[in-house]
């Protein structure tokens, strides 16, 4: 028989199967953390859509008041008081 005392005895943190199951583990939370980012950059991308199209509406309905303003204006112009 052995004795104890002559099976080396390898703490659990320094076995290769544990270091390899703690990078697994920090794999997974690195790609969940770059899944996040991912879809944080998304919903801006949806937002600046989102603003340039409500700016150019924006634009668009700026100039049509102003000729409407102008017309207005020319109309007005006509009578005296």
């Amino acid at each position: 028989t052995v004795a104890c005392t002559e099976i080396p005895i390898q703490p659990l943190e320094t076995t290769p199967l544990f270091a390899f199951l703690k990078m697994e583990l920090q794999f997974k939370d690195q790609a969940e953390s770059i899944s996040q980012i991912n879809e944080a950059f998304s919903q801006i991308d949806q937002v600046t859509q989102q603003n340039t199209a409500y700016a150019e509406e924006t634009a668009s309905a700026a100039e049509e008041l102003s000729s409407q303003s102008m017309e207005l204006h020319a109309m007005l112009k006509q009578f005296r008081v």
